[in-house]
């Protein structure tokens, strides 16, 4: 959380889970951040991917 802070986005809490519900994680919804700074983020924090939701829809973002 910290370090999402330090990029001067909006943070807010989240929760990622899987639609059945047998898998769920604390996370957090940014607004504001590139998606470029977003997966070296994700990557840094050893994430394997996360989520991009646009006006478009929902896109999953590789970290690796």
């Amino acid at each position: 959380e910290a370090a999402l802070r330090l990029t001067r986005a909006q943070v807010y809490p989240a929760e990622g889970r899987a639609t059945d519900g047998t898998w769920a994680e604390d996370s957090f919804a940014v607004v504001g951040l590139s998606r470029i700074d977003a997966v070296s983020l994700g990557r840094q924090f050893g994430q394997l991917a996360i989520f991009e939701i646009t006006a478009q829809g929902i896109e999953v973002l590789s970290c690796a």
